[in-house]
């Protein structure tokens, strides 16, 4: 429970007539909901009890709904049975009470979270930072690295001291490392990154 006197981000549920009061929910938290409280870009947690060609039969709060296989997460998905009896957040993309149809969206919700953490990001930003990062891709030239949101580039000359011919053979996708910041580019939205600037240079040990 939050303190008095903290800021915290929040979102309207619904308003209680009853009582007089607007129900409020942190921003991003799942909310329990039926048919009558159901919202388009309503945030909720959606239990995955089948899977076909087309996607994933889930369940919200007893309630059917489907989350087709390209709404699953940001890149293409192969095998959707991974996801099979597990629970996924997800967001409201249709709704028809009426009907009792109910479409939901993994990748909106994961999309919408990335583009708040890269706002926050480049907000804080600042070269001479060491920042976590995850290995997106490679490349001949050098690898790009998320930092949070914000992709920036590992080039092959400052991976490490000394040469590099493939660097396939010291990175690899999903890879977690920690980086510095080398170049803020904020017109142009590039970051430079460095690896090989958190060791030593060889050079200081020469007599």
């Amino acid at each position: 429970i939050p303190a008095p006197g903290t800021l915290i981000d929040v979102m309207i549920d619904r308003f209680d007539p009853t009582e007089g009061l607007v129900l409020l929910v942190l921003k991003g938290a799942t909310m329990h909901a039926d048919w009558s409280t159901l919202h388009k870009d309503m945030i909720v947690e959606a239990r995955v009890v089948k899977v076909n060609t087309g996607g994933l039969e889930v369940e919200v709060d007893g309630m059917r709904g489907f989350m087709p296989i390209s709404q699953i997460a940001r890149n293409r998905v192969e095998d959707a049975s991974v996801y099979l009896n597990t629970k996924l957040r997800a967001i409201v993309s249709d709704v028809n009470a009426r009907a009792k149809n109910l479409v939901v969206s993994r990748k909106e919700l994961l999309m919408r979270e990335r583009e708040e953490m890269k706002a926050k990001t480049w907000a804080e930003l600042e070269e001479g930072q060491v920042k976590p990062g995850v290995v997106r891709s490679i490349k001949d030239y050098g690898a790009f690295v998320d930092i949070g949101g914000v992709d920036g580039l590992l080039h092959i000359a400052d991976v490490a001291w000394g040469r590099i011919k493939d660097l396939s053979s010291v990175l690899h996708v999903g890879q977690s490392l920690d980086v510095k910041v080398l170049k803020v580019d904020r017109e142009a939205h590039k970051v430079g990154l460095g690896l090989k600037q958190l060791s030593a240079s060889p050079w200081e040990t020469i007599d």
